[in-house]
């Protein structure tokens, strides 16, 4: 767990349609690691890491529903989690894990895997607007998407827009329901949106959205939990272990 580069994510204020500082971030990080990627024209970001002929893809949003405070610090709380607050006053400020969260653990998968694309979408919070313009040609050779974006440490979304992300019953389905339940992904939920969606309407491939580590979202008083973090870091690779050998499009 690189907490360090958890906080320093964090820290790094972004919303809606002003998520320049966070592009600006990742294209430093990025350019560090020589990793190959582009930037569309709305700002999403497609990166890859590694050959082969198909590859695990991870997404996250770049967008938070607070507004920008470039006095935002990030501090560790009497429990030891994660918390905003103005470094003015101290008056809370919303952290942004959602999905500030979901960022630090695709970064975390650049750096662990030896092959997988990774894609960061604008404007999430305000309709998915950056996975409505997904392109097909970096999804073209995706054998599934898995996002972090769901709340908590033991969630998991099962629907967006009452759609199923997966067929249960089917080889992905079995393969990754017994990793889920050791790693205590207790609550199967029906969300909303996030990206995924977009993904599986548009390219017909699985997808997972899983819990980011989260909680008291789009308040002034979210924190972050760094084990529940930390706990999902290690589900993503235990799932593309998992996932490596197994031919699941053939269902299709």
């Amino acid at each position: 767990m690189n907490k360090g580069k958890l906080i320093e994510v964090l820290s790094i204020s972004t919303y809606s349609g002003e998520e320049d500082r966070m592009i600006n971030y990742l294209s430093g990080v990025l350019d560090e690691k020589q990793l190959d990627y582009t930037i569309d024209p709305i700002g999403n970001i497609y990166v890859t890491k590694g050959e082969s002929k198909s590859y695990p893809c991870f997404v996250s949003h770049t967008d938070t529903v607070h507004k920008i405070n470039e006095r935002l610090e990030v501090y560790t709380n009497s429990d030891g989690h994660l918390q905003g607050r103005d470094s003015s006053d101290w008056t809370p400020l919303g952290i942004g894990g959602d999905d500030k969260c979901g960022i630090y653990l695709c970064l975390e998968m650049l750096e662990q895997l030896e092959y997988v694309k990774v894609a960061f979408f604008v404007g999430e919070e305000i309709g998915m607007i950056g996975s409505k313009e997904a392109c097909p040609k970096f999804f073209s050779n995706v054998k599934y998407a898995i996002q972090f974006d769901s709340p908590e440490g033991n969630t998991m979304s099962m629907t967006l827009m009452r759609k199923p992300l997966f067929e249960p019953k089917s080889l992905f389905g079995t393969t990754i329901s017994h990793v889920i339940k050791q790693r205590g992904i207790t609550k199967l939920q029906h969300h909303p949106y996030t990206d995924v969606y977009q993904l599986m309407i548009k390219f017909d491939i699985p997808c997972l959205n899983l819990a980011a580590g989260y909680y008291q979202y789009h308040t002034q008083n979210e924190y972050v939990v760094i084990n529940d973090v930390e706990n999902t870091r290690k589900l993503a690779i235990e799932l593309v272990d998992s996932l490596e050998n197994i031919n699941f499009l053939l269902e299709n």
